[in-house]
């Protein structure tokens, strides 16, 4: 490993390092002799370990440097040069590519799921299109990128221009290996551009072991029949080439009756192999020398022969468009990325437009309350498993019919779910997904703040999630569940901070009574802070229904004279002097008057 700031080769001025793993690192860093130019220096690791293991990762380092160097196209990266650096134990190797700056797709899918913003379904298309323009160059010189993922693409800082990087796992035409394939860089493809869709890591994207994608992901029929097909499990069924993918996406017909056109395959590849003193590999990837005569005959056959298809309009748009692609817009707006396609160009059964615009409506709901969506699908899962475990298992059936109707059931309680999360506040409702225990604490600590201990905050947000989830379990806090809970912690905080549902009583109880009333709805809870005397004689009542649930704590915690309790009086002689918290919440279905009355039977002191 590097220590920076170092200087490498007499030239480049280390400045800090930006990925790295056993046997390789990468590192930022500026070329002295071009002014300071920032650029990127990967370095293979010497490891202690058999020749033969070595001799392999030398050989796939210099080949992954000796395609870079060939490779030409504005979105990836250009080789600059390769270099050793000797000492006393061994040779270092080293090569350099221009820096792209920008972010990786990694980094803006944590950015935008942060704050709840989303890649539109505009923004994925012209996003496939731009990154099928490189896949589809890659593919035409006999390269198989063979690790397209969120971090291993780069958006470009002033034009949005997505890049591909990171050529560790490249196979050649030549020396591919059995799972090495187009196919394979079109479905990594389509996993990115699906999970910046919708939020969701790559293992999430899919119905259980399979390759099936979720049931709630939302996009146009189109478009989920396009992923789809990149991503299936069956070899055979998936798009053999990106122009496959150009042509299905700019059909206007429908998809399940539109064949797949295959065009020619590309010219021959020349690999031409040239051999050093060193005895290294060089992979030289330029397609086969033709009259230009020939080429345009060549051409003209494919018009003439896709013409009598269906899909010339299709490949003309398709070509011209790999030749000159312009910059996605990445606007990433904080709206529904789902409209409702035209049913002209797609037309669905009346079942299937009735389930897209069902999970279109819940999406744009959800999306206006600011929930997250990863947390919200889990919460639904949740929750619909233990109210409803037999719908549930019929997301999973083989059954379509019985998987419709467990899914349609889904579907419905997700809708009254986000009914309930609605009566949260927006700064309650943004949090989902990301409370943990530090952030309770700092709940609790300002309700300490207000003189009110942990427990009583518990009882006001413990009744509202007992009306909202009378069968969930309120004190397992690493459930989505537990989530809502915190997020009540938070709404009744900043009640109390607003007095809605606190007051501290400021007389003193000596020799009159002090008495207090109010109303409660389902679920509500009030609380009060009185201060009282140790060795007091002390009478407490409380007038309200039998579905009243009623705390006093004392200050210590340690002699409460109720917790939890449905009884209506206490009376008795005080152990502790300092602030007694009061708590009274409905566990009712229905609005109810209260009134309790504190009573000093005795003010002896010891």
């Amino acid at each position: 490993m590097i220590e920076t700031p170092v200087i490498l080769n007499d030239r480049y001025v280390m400045i800090k390092p930006l990925a790295e793993n056993e046997y390789t690192g990468t590192y930022f860093a500026k070329d002295t002799y071009r002014f300071d130019e920032f650029c990127v220096i990967k370095e293979l690791r010497y490891i202690d370990e058999n020749k033969s293991d070595r001799t392999k990762r030398e050989t796939q380092f210099k080949l992954e440097a000796q395609i870079l160097y060939q490779l030409n196209h504005p979105q990836i990266p250009r080789f600059r040069e390769t270099f050793t650096v000797n000492n006393a134990e061994n040779t270092s190797l080293y090569y350099v590519r221009d820096y792209i700056p920008g972010f990786t797709y990694r980094e803006l899918f944590k950015l935008y799921k942060s704050q709840q913003k989303y890649f539109s379904e505009t923004d994925i298309i012209d996003l496939l299109k731009q990154l099928l323009s490189v896949v589809d160059y890659l593919h035409s010189q006999g390269v198989y990128h063979q690790d397209i993922s969120l971090d291993n693409l780069i958006c470009r800082k002033w034009d949005q221009l997505p890049f591909i990087i990171n050529f560790s796992q490249v196979q050649t035409l030549e020396n591919a290996s059995l799972t090495a394939s187009p196919q394979q860089d079109l479905s990594q493809l389509a996993i990115v551009l699906l999970s910046l869709f919708t939020q969701y890591e790559s293992s999430q994207l899919f119905e259980g072991e399979t390759r099936n994608l979720r049931e709630d992901i939302i996009l146009s029929p189109k478009l989920k029949h396009l992923f789809s097909k990149m991503v299936t499990d069956v070899i055979s069924d998936r798009f053999t080439t990106a122009q496959d993918v150009i042509i299905c996406l700019e059909q206007p017909e429908t998809i399940e009756t539109q064949p797949t056109i295959n065009l020619l395959p590309s010219p021959p590849l020349d690999l031409t192999v040239s051999t050093k003193a060193q005895k290294e590999t060089m992979v030289t990837l330029s397609p086969k020398k033709q009259s230009r005569f020939l080429g345009c005959l060549s051409q003209l056959g494919l018009i003439l022969a896709v013409s009598l298809g269906s899909g010339t309009i299709g490949w003309f748009v398709g070509k011209t468009w790999l030749k000159t692609p312009a910059p996605p817009k990445l606007t990433f707006e904080n709206t529904d990325p789902s409209t409702p396609a035209d049913p002209a160009l797609f037309p669905v059964s009346t079942e299937q437009a009735a389930e897209w615009e069902r999970k279109a409506e819940l999406r744009k709901r959800r999306q206006e309350l600011g929930i997250n969506n990863q947390f919200f699908q889990m919460l639904v899962d949740q929750v619909f498993s233990s109210r409803y475990p037999d719908d549930a298992l019929k997301i999973s059936s083989s059954d379509p019919v019985e998987k419709k109707e467990g899914q349609k059931k889904r579907d419905e309680f997700a809708s009254e779910l986000i009914t309930q999360l609605s009566s949260l506040s927006a700064e309650a409702r943004g949090g989902l997904g990301s409370y943990d225990r530090l952030r309770r604490q700092e709940i609790i600590k300002e309700a300490n703040d207000l003189n009110l201990n942990m427990r009583a905050l518990y009882d006001l947000a413990n009744a509202e999630f007992s009306r909202d989830f009378p069968s969930e379990d309120k004190d397992n806090m690493e459930q989505p569940t537990g989530q809502v809970l915190s997020a009540m912690l938070l709404d009744n905080l900043r009640k109390l901070q607003s007095d809605e549902t606190s007051l501290k009583i400021t007389e003193l109880p000596t020799e009159n009574d002090i008495s207090r009333q109010g109303t409660l709805e389902p679920g509500q809870g009030k609380a009060y802070v009185i201060q009282l005397e140790e060795n007091q004689e002390v009478e407490f009542q409380i007038s309200a229904p039998q579905e009243t649930q009623i705390s006093i704590y004392s200050p210590s915690g340690q002699n409460n004279l109720l917790d939890d309790s449905t009884e209506t009086s206490w009376t008795g002689t005080l152990k502790e002097s300092g602030l007694y918290e009061i708590t009274i919440v409905s566990k009712s279905d229905s609005v109810f008057d209260y009134q309790f009355l504190i009573k000093v039977l005795s003010n002896s002191t010891n």
